[in-house]
Formats: C-alpha cells, structure tokens, sequence
C-alpha cells in the first residue's frame, strides 16, 4: 500500500470518483438506516459547489480516492464576520485507518481553511465511532453534545 495524498478537490470532477465509499461510510455510521435512505441532493452540493462553499479535500491512494472530508462554508449567523466551515462528514477507507492517514487528513483540511479565511471549523462525529483521541490530539475544543430521536413513526 503506498502513502496517501490529500488534496482539494472539484464536486464536480470527483463526486463519481467518491462514490464506491459512500455505501461503505453509511453502513458503518449511518443511523435509522431500516427509516431513512440515503439520498444525496446533488442539486443542493451543486449549488454550493457552484457558489464557493462547498470544499472537498479527498485522500487518494494513487488515483483512487480512498477517503474524504466535506465541508461548507458559511459566515455564521451569529458572528457574521466570521466564516465557518461545518464538517458534512469525512471518512477514510478502513483500510487506510493506519499510522497517522486520519490526524494528516484534518491537519491538511485545516491548514486548507485557515489559508482559505476560515476561522473556526466545526465537526462531529458518532458516539458508536469516538474519534475524540484524533481530535484532543489535533487540539479540538469540545463544545457541544447532540441528541438525536427518530419521530417519523
């Protein structure tokens, strides 16, 4: 297995290329799976691709992409000179879960934001995967804690 690259990315020129690693990031940390399908609404990534706040950062093992980390930006709406990148998600291939790949592929995602004017990033992850060790690591300050109930039924 070679060394992985981390780069920024185009939506629209790696969106297909993701793909093969969505069903397998559902399956390991999607909830109410048997309620709620997952559907992208590619409309919606298009147009925050096409308005600038969408960034992509992608892990390639060679040219295959073997992880990602999404996020949007936005000037929050409370401190609204400041711009913020909240995580969509992120993941890495369990395969390449070695050595330091998870730790260089946020230090790259944050060193991207922090050249592109970010100030504050906001992430979150599932109990059922605790990735707090990465993040106390990367010297994250934990903020918040979220609940969640399925009230569809």
């Amino acid at each position: 297995m070679s060394d992985i690259t981390f780069q920024v990315e185009n939506w629209f020129s790696c969106r297909k290329k993701m793909e093969w690693l969505f069903p397998i990031h559902w399956e390991e940390v999607g909830v109410y799976k048997d309620k709620i399908k997952l559907n992208f609404n590619d409309e919606e990534y298009n147009r925050l691709a096409e308005q600038g706040n969408l960034v992509i950062v992608t892990a390639r093992d060679k040219e295959k992409v073997v992880g990602y980390h999404w996020s949007f930006l936005k000037n929050h709406i409370r401190y609204q000179d400041s711009l913020t990148a909240t995580t969509d998600g992120f993941f890495l291939h369990p395969d390449y879960r070695k050595g330091f790949n998870g730790i260089n592929l946020f230090k790259f995602v944050e060193k991207t934001l922090k050249d592109m004017g970010v100030e504050r990033m906001v992430t979150g992850f599932k109990t059922s995967h605790d990735k707090s060790k990465i993040f106390e690591y990367l010297n994250w300050d934990r903020q918040e804690i979220i609940y969640t109930k399925y009230i569809g039924e």
